[in-house]
C-alpha cells in the first residue's frame, strides 16, 4: 500500500515537473500524471521505468 501511494506521489511530482519546466503543457502533464498512473498499475515498476525513459528522451530531443 505504502509503495503504491509513492508510486503516484512520484508520477505526480514528474508530471508537475514537466510543467513547471515547460516541458509538457497543462493538459499535457494531466495526460502524463494518467498515463503514468495506468502504465504503474498495468506494468508495474518497469512500465513506468520505460515510460519514463522515453519521456526524458523525446524531452531531450525536443530542445
Amino acid at each position: 500500500m505504502l509503495e503504491s501511494i509513492a508510486i503516484i506521489i512520484f508520477i505526480l511530482i514528474t508530471s508537475l515537473a514537466g510543467y513547471y519546466f515547460r516541458l509538457l503543457t497543462f493538459s499535457g502533464s494531466i495526460a502524463a500524471f494518467i498515463v503514468g498512473a495506468a502504465a504503474a498499475w498495468g506494468f508495474g515498476f518497469y512500465g513506468l521505468l520505460v515510460l519514463g525513459f522515453f519521456f526524458a528522451s523525446s524531452s531531450l530531443w525536443s530542445i
